[in-house]
């Protein structure tokens, strides 16, 4: 993925790991595949690997709602935050403002998980 000065490379996963540590084997696996198809990033320096965290509930699906203590949330979009923002943004204003809950957004609900 290009950045305004670098490519990004990546992503491996982990399911269940909430290890921040790179791994080595997984790395030089994603620069062997890279290399392989834009052979000329061999040129290039490999300026970082960095590793995060990415949360996911139990059943893979966003939790989008009121908290009993009535807070709103919004999480859990694992490796789909990017993608979900507009419909979450829509979603949530709903809520907060209008104070309407769609179908699917009771979908999402933290309640859940009671």
């Amino acid at each position: 993925m290009p950045k305004e000065d670098r490519i990004v490379v990546g992503a491996t996963s982990e399911e269940g790991s909430s290890d921040t540590e790179t791994n080595p084997e997984a790395t030089e696996d994603l620069l062997e595949k890279a290399l392989e198809i834009v052979p000329c990033l061999r040129d290039n320096l490999v300026i970082e690997c960095i590793a995060g965290v990415r949360p996911s509930p139990p059943d893979h699906a966003p939790v989008l709602g009121r908290m009993k203590n009535g807070d709103f949330i919004a999480t859990g979009h694992y490796r789909n935050g990017i993608l979900l923002a507009p419909i979450t943004a829509q979603i949530m204003a709903d809520m907060i403002l209008d104070e309407k809950v769609s179908d699917l957004a009771a979908a999402f609900s933290p309640d859940r998980f009671a």
